[in-house]
């Protein structure tokens, strides 16, 4: 009869703490510190799972892949009370014929597309970006026909002659709901998305 009573005041000591334990947890995801959530449409901008994406050299015709390694998300000091919260998604990718690379998308702020040196640099800032800010336009590429298209680019002459000239493009263009769609290379060649 003891062990019986033990066994019961046991389950209900399991029971009252993981019921503290989901009602602590569901606490954190209420809580409404700005800049602590992205909106769906504000992560839309990011790929949303392992993704493979062939391209074509305009030029060879030879053809690549570009490899999505997921999307991974950050949120910083959004416990209560809040101190400046901050939230992040991003989608890092990887493509032979460019530097390693994300996807950013921050609660409130500008996405861009960021490129960096070597893969283990992905939580450095990029060495190369570009802002998705300009308004989005229409484009066709290999038949498909994208409506919400960023053609964005950067000064060409501010990369790197060196290491990075072949390796970083100078003007991409990118759907907000399908990715890369071209990639614009200072060696004259450009990989768009087949």
């Amino acid at each position: 009869m003891r062990t019986q009573s033990i066994k019961i005041t046991l389950l209900v000591l399991f029971v009252v703490v993981l019921f503290g334990i989901l009602l602590n947890s569901s606490c954190f995801t209420e809580i409404t510190c700005p800049g602590c959530k992205l909106t769906p449409e504000e992560e839309s901008i990011c790929y949303s799972q392992y993704e493979k994406i062939i391209f074509k050299n305009d030029v060879t015709n030879f053809l690549d892949t570009l490899s999505v390694s997921g999307i991974f998300r950050n949120a910083s000091n959004c416990s209560d009370p809040c101190e400046k919260g901050a939230s992040s998604a991003y989608s890092p990718f990887s493509f032979v014929h460019l530097s390693f690379g994300s996807v950013y998308a921050t609660a409130g702020g500008t996405p861009f597309i960021g490129f960096y040196k070597t893969a283990s640099s992905y939580f450095d800032a990029p060495f190369y970006y570009f802002q998705l800010s300009v308004p989005t336009q229409t484009i066709t590429v290999n038949s498909i026909t994208y409506n919400d298209v960023y053609r964005v680019q950067t000064d060409s002459t501010a990369i790197d002659s060196i290491g990075d000239r072949l390796k970083v493009p100078w003007k991409l263009e990118y759907s907000r709901t399908r990715g890369f769609i071209r990639f614009y290379m200072l060696n004259g060649e450009t990989w768009s998305k087949q």
